[in-house]
């Protein structure tokens, strides 16, 4: 019964995750159709940070992905990083 739950929830949360990527992908591309060059880079980062989580909450961990999410760790960190700078130069 347990496993059944789960099983819903991950089909769900991964429903969610393409569609949020979904509209990511439109913001961007409607953004690069207007030349707005900030939404560009937001939207992008959005995307990165989108596949980053469903990649470390449904990729099975092999030898072969440590790599990946060492990376994805890292690029987790530098955007968060990057986030806090945007918001000290806002508040500054």
């Amino acid at each position: 019964m347990e496993t059944k739950t789960m099983d819903t929830k991950t089909k769900v949360f991964k429903a969610a995750i393409q569609v949020l990527l979904a509209l990511s992908y439109m913001g961007y591309f409607i953004s690069l159709y207007r030349g707005n060059d900030r939404n560009v880079s937001m939207y992008t980062n959005y995307i990165i940070v989108i596949v980053c989580l469903s990649g470390s909450l449904f990729v099975k961990t092999d030898r072969e992905n440590k790599v990946l999410y060492v990376l994805t760790g890292l690029n987790g960190v530098i955007f968060v990083f990057w986030a806090l700078a945007m918001v000290a130069q806002l508040i500054m």
